[in-house]
C-alpha cells in the first residue's frame, strides 16, 4: 500500500497515529509514521489488518443503508422511520457496553458519523453517558434488559427533542417517526 494511501485509510477510520501504532500495529509511534511517510515498507500482517478494518466499517454502514432500501420497498416514506444509536466519545465506555475490542472503537465512529450525515433523517446518535446510565441503574445490576429500557427512554428523549425543535422553529406538525 502506499504511504499517502495507508495514512488516509488511518485517517478514514479516525485512528490518532498512536491509536493506530497501538491498536493496529503494535509498534511504536515513530515506526508507524516511518510507514506513513514512506521511510520504511509496510508489513503484509498490518495492511491485510487495515483493510479489514475498512472492511468492516462499510459492513456496517451497509447494514444501515440495506435497512434503508428494505423500508422504501416496503412503502416506508423517507424519514418517517428512526433508528437510534449510541455514539461512545469514551473507549471504555465502548468496549464495556458493546462487548468488542479496542480496536473497533474509531472505525465504528467513523461509520457511524458518515451514516448520521448521509441518513440525517433516519438516524440519530445519541451520546452514551456512562454518569447518566449509572444514576439509571440506582444500584441495580447492569443488565440487557435495563440497557435495553434506558435505550428506549432516551431514544423517546430525542424524539420530544425533535419535536420541540419542530414546534419552535414553526414546523408545524412534526413529522411522525416510528423509532427502531
Amino acid at each position: 500500500m502506499q504511504a499517502l494511501k495507508f495514512k488516509l485509510a488511518r485517517e478514514s477510520l479516525f485512528y490518532s497515529v498512536e491509536e493506530a501504532a497501538t491498536l493496529v500495529g503494535k509498534v511504536d509511534v515513530a515506526i508507524w509514521r516511518a510507514w506513513e511517510e514512506g521511510n520504511a515498507p509496510i508489513p503484509e500482517s498490518v495492511h491485510e489488518k487495515m483493510i479489514d478494518l475498512i472492511g468492516w466499517r462499510r459492513s456496517i454502514m451497509v447494514k444501515f443503508f440495506e435497512r434503508g432500501k428494505e423500508d422504501i420497498a416496503q412503502g416506508v416514506k423517507p424519514g418517517s422511520k428512526l433508528y437510534v444509536t449510541f455514539w461512545y466519545e469514551r473507549q471504555e465506555d465502548f468496549i464495556r457496553e458493546q462487548n468488542m475490542e479496542a480496536i473497533y472503537h474509531r472505525p465504528m465512529q467513523s461509520a457511524f458519523s458518515e451514516i448520521g450525515i448521509l441518513m440525517q433523517h433516519e438516524v440519530a446518535l445519541i451520546p452514551y453517558d456512562e454518569d447518566e446510565f449509572t444514576r439509571f441503574l440506582d444500584g441495580r445490576e447492569r443488565t440487557r434488559e435495563i440497557r435495553e429500557e434506558w435505550d428506549q427512554i432516551k431514544a423517546l428523549e430525542y424524539v420530544q427533542k425533535i419535536k420541540q425543535s419542530a414546534l419552535e422553529s414553526g414546523d408545524n406538525p412534526p413529522r411522525k417517526r416510528t423509532l427502531m
